[in-house]
């Protein structure tokens, strides 16, 4: 991932950020998730941006590279995680310390309703543990388990924003992530 300027980040991008700290209103300092067809933003602050980064990885720019079908082959797979990697580790040191991870990303929405998950009138909250349960139950299919076996979404899509998302809560040290509604 890159870091770039708040000048860098799309007007859209900016107004989802502030809209998220407006519903929040956040004492301390947040991280929103974005993930996108063909990049992944991770944007922070408290009550404006004070760090971005942007990586071209994204739902479908990470199949396109890494994935020949669905499921991907066991070595596709640590390819895209290695890639993935190699990606998000180095902004670690650019994240606020104990910054909460939030994002209104549908996707990821949608994962809650596959795991278990904590969910109020605005918001629902996933632990990294869950998520790590939900990348197994796609590891269990990329090694072999048929998909029918299981209802998770049989598309690379899917697959790769739950690849980023438990790349970005292991690496970067988030215990959990909040969907805003």
């Amino acid at each position: 991932m890159e870091q770039i300027s708040k000048s860098g980040l799309s007007t859209e991008i900016m107004q989802e950020f502030n809209a998220v700290t407006r519903q929040v209103m956040p004492k301390a300092p947040i991280s929103l998730l974005c993930i996108s067809e063909g990049q992944t933003i991770i944007i922070s602050g408290i009550s404006e941006a004070d760090s971005a980064f942007i990586s071209q990885i994204g739902t479908q720019s990470l199949p396109q590279r890494f994935f020949q079908s669905f499921p991907p082959t066991p070595a596709e797979t640590e390819n895209a995680i290695i890639e993935v990697e190699e990606e998000v580790m180095p902004i670690r040191k650019g994240l606020p310390i104990h910054s909460e991870l939030y994002t209104r990303n549908s996707i990821i929405r949608d994962m809650a309703k596959l795991t278990v998950s904590e969910i109020t009138e605005d918001k629902v909250v996933i632990l990294r543990e869950n998520i790590e349960h939900l990348f197994n139950r796609l590891s269990a299919i990329i090694t072999g388990r048929p998909a029918s076996q299981d209802i998770l979404p049989a598309n690379n899509e899917f697959a790769s924003a739950l690849l980023i998302l438990r790349e970005v809560m292991h690496h970067l040290g988030f215990e959990k992530i909040t969907i805003l509604k």
